[in-house]
């Protein structure tokens, strides 16, 4: 107890210090405002302000209720620093380059908190934290930031970084399809229902037949047209389907009110929260939410993941984090904070695959602190069960570009999965889900590549969604961005055809790229760490029209006559030496 009196009166003798330090530094800037052309390349923005609690470290980690005091006083610490820059912002408005507008987020404030009694502000607020470490946002002129570098426990400050979603191109083509949802169909009596289920061990078959080629081509052995007559253009996956699993989607905007999302007998789809600079808002309704300046980026993202009609894991939950209109590194970990900050009503242990498809280049040594939290709060959730899944973005260099001395984040942590895309679809293949191209597992032309890549697929895919204002919208798309989800819904089916298994980010990825296809992906060396194209477990090749001109798995199981054997590339030969067995 005497321990605890002395560190409680050291940390507020340390506030009181800081405090005085503080206000020394805010009488000095009103006289000594630097000229603007001897100011670093700043601009009045919003900043990051990386902060290391050491106050809170001296308590001993041997109790719980030692842990739960060195938590409030991570919390004092933190809110008296952000009360601090709140006071030197409003007493140097004359440092900014546009004193109005930072006047007028003052004048809001003010109303806002008469109003709603809110501690938090727009212009300086809490974002995250992590064990000793935290971030502030607060908007900034370059001046202050110069003087809230030298503040006792921060360590970093830099801009709040901005990422990109990673979609490539839009056809801009309307059409429909005809989709069958029938696992005991007589028309479809090429394929083995007993055969499928023995192979993937799956407890039971569901088919959605004559669908989109980024369905078909997950759920086969490696394609050849010279030994495949006609493509099998079905999707053959668990009766599972993700099932009390729960997909967690950062992005731009969704919309769970149309038939894509309505059965929901089995599985919940709702939006969850709205990011706008520092406040976490309530969607407009849990069935749709958009950030002030809409993409449908998310609302695609979504669909593919978990559609009914053109998703993977068509039975998993999915829940919609809005980012504010770009995904920042304020959005990013914010709205992480509501999942590790859960207590089990939202984020479940070994139950969450989470769903990036955004990521941006950063220089060489360019902001590490940011990096390295992000990187950290990933961890953390990770720790807890989390599976992430995140796109190699579409640059068409490596994502460890050495020439250029640039690394792509979070793509490169190797906490997450990393999905770069491959073709599926030609020009005649977005009307006729029976022509698939015959190149679909080369690398795209835009698809980034190499070391931290963990693996491919296809990167061109079809969708339908509900749009914020001109209703529904069908057309095809590409990117890594889309690439992500069918990974992100190949992990949901897995997990929820096997509950009682743990996976981990590290077991999960063993199992993916034991179950893909080795060395298929064109334009990426043998061998390589990341030549896998995904797979959901199903690895037979059907022929809709039951006609064959090879052998084994990638030829129906077919066999060869009894003077022959079956080759390593589906040909039946004499020469035994070229055979399986």
């Amino acid at each position: 107890m005497q321990n605890f009196i002395l560190i409680k009166f050291s940390f507020i003798w340390s506030i009181i210090l800081i405090l005085f330090i503080h206000s020394i530094n805010t009488k000095n800037i009103k006289y000594s405002k630097q000229n603007k052309k001897e100011k670093e390349s700043f601009t009045d923005n919003y900043y990051a302000i990386f902060i290391n609690n050491t106050l809170s470290t001296s308590l001993p980690k041997t109790t719980k209720n030692n842990y739960n005091k060195r938590e409030e006083i991570q919390k004092e610490f933190v809110n008296s620093l952000i009360n601090e820059i709140h006071s030197l912002i409003v007493e140097n408005v004359n440092t900014y380059d546009n004193p109005n507008k930072i006047e007028e987020m003052i004048e809001k404030d003010k109303l806002r908190k008469r109003e709603n009694h809110q501690i938090d502000s727009n212009i300086a607020f809490h974002l995250s934290s992590i064990n000793n470490r935290s971030v502030i946002g607060a908007y900034l002129s370059n001046d202050l930031i110069n003087i809230i570098k030298n503040y006792q426990g921060v360590y970093d400050v830099l801009p709040n970084r901005h990422f990109e979603y990673a979609s490539h191109s839009n056809s801009n083509s309307n059409f429909n399809y005809n989709f069958n949802f029938n696992s005991n169909s007589k028309s479809n009596s090429y394929y083995n229902k007993n055969e499928i289920i023995k192979e993937t061990k799956w407890k039971n078959l569901a088919i959605k037949s004559n669908t989109d080629n980024h369905l078909s081509i997950i759920s086969q052995g490696k394609y050849n047209e010279s030994i495949i007559e006609v493509y099998d253009n079905n999707y053959y996956y668990p009766s599972s389907g993700g099932e009390n699993i729960d997909i967690f989607i950062f992005d731009s905007s969704f919309a769970f009110d149309y038939y894509e999302f309505t059965n929901n007998e089995n599985r919940i789809t709702k939006c969850i929260s709205i990011l706008s600079t520092n406040e976490i808002n309530p969607p407009q309704s849990e069935k749709r939410c958009h950030s002030m300046f809409s993409k449908e980026h998310g609302s695609i993202v979504a669909d593919i993941a978990a559609g009914d009609k053109h998703g993977v894991a068509p039975n998993a939950n999915v829940y919609g984090f809005v980012l504010e209109d770009e995904a920042t590194f304020f959005s990013v970990i914010k709205e992480l904070e509501i999942l590790k900050n859960d207590h089990g009503s939202l984020f479940r242990k070994n139950k969450a695959v989470i769903n990036f498809s955004f990521g941006s280049f950063f220089k060489e040594n360019e902001y590490t602190s940011e990096i390295e939290y992000l990187y950290d709060l990933i961890q953390q959730l990770n720790d807890k069960g989390a599976i992430f899944v995140v796109c190699a973005q579409n640059n068409s260099q490596p994502i460890n570009n050495k020439k250029e001395k640039e690394i792509l984040y979070p793509c490169y942590f190797d906490n997450v999965i990393c999905v770069g895309a491959t073709d599926n679809l030609t020009y005649d293949s977005y009307y006729n889900n029976e022509i698939i191209d015959k190149h679909p597992y080369q690398l795209t032309d835009y698809s980034n590549y190499g070391e931290g890549v963990n693996i491919y697929a296809p990167g061109f895919v079809t969708y339908e969604i509900m749009t914020q204002y001109y209703g529904l919208k069908n057309d095809t798309i590409s990117g890594t961005s889309f690439a992500t989800p069918i990974v992100t819904g190949v992990i949901a089916t897995i997990m929820s055809e096997n509950p009682n298994q743990n996976y981990n980010y590290k077991t999960m990825l063993t199992y993916l790229q034991e179950i893909s296809l080795k060395n298929i992906v064109e334009g990426v060396e043998k061998n390589h760490s990341s030549n896998y194209f995904i797979n959901n477990g199903k690895h037979v090749v059907y022929s809709k029209n039951k006609k064959y001109h090879g052998c084994g798995i990638n030829a129906g199981n077919q066999k060869c006559q009894k003077n022959q054997c079956c080759t390593l590339d589906g040909l039946c030969s004499k020469n035994k030496k070229l055979c399986l067995n």
